[in-house]
């Protein structure tokens, strides 16, 4: 009965396995998403903040270094995406969606290195 019980176990194994969530990407994709939404908010708060106001050269910097962090965090944020594109599909068909596209997101990286290569956002 022992030997039953192991060889079934070690049937479902792989089962299980492949079934399984993957808690790693979950995590990191949970991470980045957040960090690039919180990037967007400072963005959206600094504008709101100043919307009456003409910026004086230190603004216009603080505006440059926020743009130049949500630039960063979206583009952080694709290159997971993209690296790891099998992954970022299986989880968002399991949360209902099916819209996925990589041409679109390579698309979109490109052009936010074009923002970021920009010699007037300098950058980093």
């Amino acid at each position: 009965m022992k030997n039953w019980s192991l060889i079934i176990s070690l049937l479902f194994l792989p089962i299980a396995t492949f079934a399984a969530p993957n808690h790693g990407f979950e995590q990191e994709y949970a991470s980045l998403l957040d960090k690039f939404h919180k990037a967007q908010e400072k963005r959206n708060s600094f504008i709101s903040k100043y919307a009456d106001v003409e910026l004086n050269q230190l603004q216009k910097q603080q505006l440059k270094s926020i743009d130049c962090e949500n630039i960063n965090s979206e583009l952080n944020y694709n290159n997971f995406v993209l690296n790891r594109f099998e992954d970022y599909t299986v989880f968002m068909k399991k949360h209902g969606h099916t819209d996925m596209n990589r041409e679109l997101m390579e698309m979109d990286r490109e052009a936010l290195l074009e923002q970021k290569n920009n010699p007037e956002a300098k950058c980093k």
